[in-house]
Formats: structure tokens, C-alpha cells, sequence
């Protein structure tokens, strides 16, 4: 039997015309009231603008009403963060109400819905970028430590984060982005992970970071907002500064043979050798991932480079002179 999506509707419909096309057989409609809460998450909501751990609306307050868990929460060790999409609308600005319908349909028993514990996402991220707490802990552990059901039935040592909305059709909020970038960071930070890198998962090596697709054939979180996940790891390292990127033979700390500014820049930047130097130590430029970059080196002097970083995407880079082993963090606006 073929299931839609959940479609959550705005406001009460009294009438619905289906075009089926050339469809054959029946059609069965499974409709669901959730009972609106008489408040708005908006005085709830507070912006995050570094990577400490974000302001997050309890599951207690936007459940009221709902019926709780069941069970208690089940744990596990966080090694990678999953992004998604609710593959719902792009218009509804009653956030919560939309949580609301996805724990209801989430948790309620089949055919009627998935028959869950709880919501099946460790948080979710609306347009606004307010910030939702999805699993439960229910005071016996952290929610971002609570194992999910968001991952193709994979879900041990994962933590997923759901953006309301479709992907596959517009483009994410900056302000969920931002929200993505901060929640993801504090996450990081908290279990010491790096942002770039792999770790082993149910079939094979798992970036750190992934998208639902990347453990099962679905178009989840939208062609849109996967194609950001390169973008959202090197904001991620920039912005929360306490995480790690795994740097082939670089380290972050400037060195003693050479210094670089102005930091931050966006177009040029300067290298002052500070020691003896050989043609052999021309400087170079690497991505996070350790990977050569091409820019344009100018020599000023003997002991001073210009470096062109004006065609870099934004996001954090590493200087090094030849084959040292110590490189010195910079960052291109």
C-alpha cells in the first residue's frame, strides 16, 4: 500500500477534491484532529547567536494536551548528526501546531500513523528559526542523547534534526540555517566530535555530518538543503571555534616562522615570514578537509607574500609554508 506524506492544513477545509489521474482502485483518507494549544510558541522563543547550547521549547510545552510517551527513552552515544526535512509546507507560520501534527501522526498506531513512542527526531527547526525539542528525555537523560527513529531503522549512535518545510522546493531560512549551524555546533562541542570526518556506522563510513539520503533511498532533507551540507560544515568550524576538523598534517595555532593578517579578510591577505626562507617554503592554502586550494601568491619581498582569496567560499582556511607541519587558521568573509 503507497502512504503520501502527512498534509497538515492551515486552517479547517470542509470540502477536498482528489485528481487522480489515471489511478485505479480505491483511495482511503486518514484524517487526524490535533487540538490547537491556546498559545503561540513566539513568546517561547529565544535566538541563539553563538554555538552554547541554544534556547530550545521543552517537548513538555508544546505537547500540553498530547498524549505523552509511553516508554521511557532508550539512550545512545551521538557519533553523527542527521539532517531532514518534514517534506511539509513551505508557507504555515504556526510552527508549533506543525510539531504538533507530526508527534500526533508520529505516534499514533498504524494505519492511522507510524504507531512510535515519541516523535521520531531528536529536534526540529522551523522557518523562524526557533528550535524545538523532539525526543524526550523525560528527566532520565538529555533529549539530544536520546536514540530516534529518523534513520532508514539505523538510528543507534545518531541524533536527528528535522527542518520543517520541503527542500526539495525553496530554499531554507537563513534563519534555520543559522539555527542548524548553532545546534549542530553546541552538539559537536558537547561530545567532542570534529565536523569533518567519518566514523564507522551500520554499513560502512558515515560523514559526521549527513543527510537522511545517506543511509536510504529517500529524497530527505530535499535536493536544496543537502546540497548545503558542504557549506554548513565549514560554517559550523568557523562559528564554534571549540570544534575540531580533521587537517591533514595542519594545525590551527599560528606558528613562530610566519604570522598572517588581516584576519579576518575578504580578499587579500598578507604572509610575513619571520625566519630564514628557501623557495622551497612557498606558502599554501588548505581546505579544512586538508585539501590544496589554488590562490594567486604574490612575493612583495623577500620575507612578505600577498595572498588573492578573493574566489574562496566563505569559511575556514589554513596557511603553511612548504612541507611544515604547523599551518596557521584563517578566515575568509
Amino acid at each position: 500500500m503507497n502512504r503520501s506524506q502527512l498534509l497538515i492544513f492551515g486552517e479547517p477545509i470542509k470540502k477536498l477534491t482528489l485528481f487522480s489521474g489515471s489511478l485505479e482502485g480505491s483511495i482511503t483518507l486518514i484524517t487526524q484532529f490535533v487540538k490547537p494549544l491556546s498559545i503561540s510558541h513566539l513568546p517561547l522563543r529565544q535566538k541563539a547567536d553563538s554555538c552554547d547550547k541554544p534556547a530550545i521549547i521543552a517537548a513538555s510545552e508544546w505537547r500540553k494536551g498530547l498524549t505523552p510517551p509511553k516508554e521511557a527513552p532508550s539512550k545512545t552515544t551521538v557519533k553523527h548528526i542527521i539532517v531532514h526535512h518534514s517534506a511539509g509546507s513551505n508557507t504555515t507560520t504556526n510552527f508549533m501546531e506543525a510539531v504538533r501534527n507530526i508527534y500526533t501522526f508520529h505516534t499514533t498506531p498504524p494505519p492511522n500513523g507510524n504507531g512510535w513512542n515519541d516523535v521520531g527526531y531528536n529536534f526540529l527547526i522551523a522557518q523562524d528559526g526557533t528550535i524545538f525539542q523532539g525526543r524526550d528525555g523525560q528527566g532520565i537523560m538529555d533529549g539530544d542523547n536520546v536514540l530516534g527513529a529518523h534513520f532508514c531503522g539505523k538510528n543507534s549512535g545518531t541524533m536527528g534534526i528535522c527542518l520543517l518545510g520541503n527542500y526539495n522546493e525553496v530554499q531554507p531560512s537563513n534563519a534555520s540555517i543559522k539555527s542548524l549551524i548553532n545546534l549542530a555546533g553546541w552538539k559537536l562541542g558537547k561530545e567532542k566530535l570534529p565536523v569533518i570526518g567519518q566514523f564507522q556506522h551500520t554499513d560502512g563510513l558515515l560523514n559526521i555530518i549527513s543527510g537522511h539520503r545517506d543511509g536510504c533511498a529517500t529524497e530527505c532533507p530535499g535536493n536544496n538543503l543537502y546540497a548545503k551540507l558542504a557549506e554548513l560544515r565549514q560554517k559550523i568550524a568557523l562559528v564554534c571555534t571549540y570544534t575540531n576538523a580533521f587537517i591533514t598534517a595542519i594545525e590551527a595555532p599560528q606558528t613562530q616562522s610566519f604570522k598572517i593578517y588581516p584576519q579576518p579578510s575578504s580578499e587579500l591577505l598578507m604572509v610575513d615570514i619571520l625566519n630564514d626562507f628557501s623557495e622551497k617554503n612557498s606558502p599554501q592554502v588548505f581546505d579544512i578537509q586538508g585539501k590544496k586550494i589554488s590562490c594567486d601568491f604574490v612575493r612583495i619581498t623577500e620575507n612578505q607574500w600577498k595572498v588573492n582569496i578573493k574566489h574562496l567560499p566563505e569559511g575556514a582556511y589554513f596557511l603553511r609554508l612548504g612541507n611544515e607541519q604547523k599551518g596557521a587558521k584563517f578566515v575568509k568573509l
